[in-house]
């Protein structure tokens, strides 16, 4: 009975790994990054590269004296700052190389506290 169990236990682990295959995304670590192929959520039109900055506080202590000083006061502006910069950096190095691309940089708004106090 406990062999019967054992096998079923296994064929469900195998039936389950075969049915979530597709949305493994394949990963590759190369130079530092970690490169995904993931699907689209619409599933539709060209593909696109997403790029998320794992520590942008980081990357501005290291870029300059001033975002190790505004790093601390204010972490979402720094943030934001690095983000843009590193979109216009792309953009230049795309431009350079002649290749036209649209290059958006999305992030969340902070919800604004209600002027009445709700």
């Amino acid at each position: 009975m406990t062999t019967f169990l054992l096998l079923i236990c296994v064929a469900l682990l195998v039936a389950l790994h075969w049915r979530l295959a597709p949305f493994r995304a394949p990963v590759q670590e190369k130079d530092g990054f970690t490169l995904r192929q993931l699907p689209k959520p619409d599933g539709e039109g060209l593909p696109e590269i997403r790029i998320q900055i794992q520590n942008p506080l980081e990357v501005a202590q290291k870029e300059s004296a001033f975002g190790r000083f505004l790093g601390r006061l204010s972490p979402s502006l720094i943030s934001r700052q690095v983000y843009l910069k590193t979109a216009e950096t792309i953009g230049h190095e795309f431009r350079k190389r002649g290749i036209r691309a649209r290059i958006d940089v999305c992030y969340q708004e902070k919800e604004k506290p209600n002027s009445d106090g709700r």
